[in-house]
């Protein structure tokens, strides 16, 4: 059995391919969070002075929806028996994963679903031990089926301003936001940004970004969707885009995964049938306003493959989407999204 980990949530980089140095009158931070690195580049401002702010703010917002972390709003849900106490004021980070989650549910009609922690954890790829199967246990993944499903969960509001008790069906209902939390940061750091006035930048978290203004040479932000190859060098540029005031986020499943039997276990799980997906399928990149959608709308089409997915985007205002998928002749082919075309950086 060979496993290859990729250590973070999001397996497709996509890099800047801007000088790393940037130009005079930018500036650039760097540092770790939810198991990865961030890049922030932004005009404006003091260049060193912010870094300790946003690493609070990482470090809050991990508070928050870290499965890694036991004492986490989500890990204590995570680990309750019947759910827990929510204050909106207070866990807002929580809170918003949670309500953007409700809507892309609907939205993907379950592709999507945060409640597919304990089918992650079984399979190795969650925040248990890292551990692929050695046997696959169909009646065991048979059993997590009914944990899965928004229906598991139950929010009552206490009446008293921001207090909500999040109850859940059965002690074992767990929630995951690692298809979506990382985006969210993206998002809380650039309107953290925008509130300071920053009218150029662009915010980075293992590969989910979101652009605005101009970079350094004056131009709209050209970002690199990786060649989805196993093996592959990180910095293997398959197509480039333009953007900005746009974010981007991607998805793939040709680096974390294991091979047993012969066969090849992936980690986008189907809730539907509890087994990672084996489709021809091997990354997607989607553009929208926000990067927790985008971030949530990509592990979506990765659930649902490169024809369902395209269907799904087609029908979402304001979302445009790229596929790489194998077609049957080990040869790589994309499909796009009408509106993509625009953010091809030709």
């Amino acid at each position: 059995m060979r496993v290859s980990w990729v250590w973070g949530l999001v397996l497709l980089l996509i890099g800047c391919q801007e000088p790393t140095a940037p130009s005079l009158g930018y500036h650039k931070i760097s540092g770790t969070t939810m198991g990865t690195y961030y890049t922030i580049t932004w005009s404006d401002g003091p260049p060193i002075a912010w870094k300790d702010s946003i690493d609070n703010l990482l470090f809050a917002f991990n508070e928050e929806v870290s499965t890694y972390i036991a004492s986490s709003t989500i890990g204590r849900f995570n680990q309750s028996a019947t759910g827990i106490l929510i204050d909106t004021s207070i866990n807002r980070d929580f809170w918003e994963n949670f309500q953007l989650s409700i809507k892309l549910v609907e939205k993907t009609k379950g592709a999507f679903d945060p409640t597919v922690m304990p089918l992650v954890n079984y399979w190795g790829f969650g925040y248990t031990e890292k551990k692929a199967v050695s046997q696959v246990d169909s009646q065991r993944v048979n059993s997590l089926l009914p944990l899965i499903g928004m229906d598991n969960l139950h929010l009552e509001y206490l009446g008293n301003g921001n207090l909500y008790q999040l109850n859940k069906n059965h002690p074992d209902v767990q929630l995951d936001f690692s298809a979506i939390a990382k985006g969210f940061g993206v998002d809380r750091i650039a309107e953290w940004l925008e509130k300071k006035g920053v009218k150029n930048y662009l915010v980075d978290i293992g590969g989910e970004m979101r652009s605005y203004g101009s970079n350094p040479k004056g131009g709209d932000w050209v970002i690199g969707i990786n060649e989805p190859l196993e093996g592959g060098a990180a910095d293997a540029v398959f197509q480039t885009l333009k953007l900005s005031g746009k974010s981007v986020a991607t998805s793939g499943n040709y680096r974390n995964f294991y091979e047993l039997d012969g066969s090849k276990y992936s980690h986008t799980i189907s809730p539907w049938t509890g087994y990672p997906q084996q489709l021809p399928i091997l990354s997607v990149t989607v553009v929208a306003s926000d990067c927790a959608t985008a971030d949530a709308l990509a592990t979506a089409c990765m659930v649902l493959g490169h024809e369902e997915g395209l269907a799904l985007i087609e029908k979402i205002a304001d979302i445009e989407a790229y596929f790489i998928y194998n077609n049957g002749k080990d040869e790589l082919s994309v499909v796009m999204t009408s509106g993509f075309q625009t953010f091809l950086n030709d």
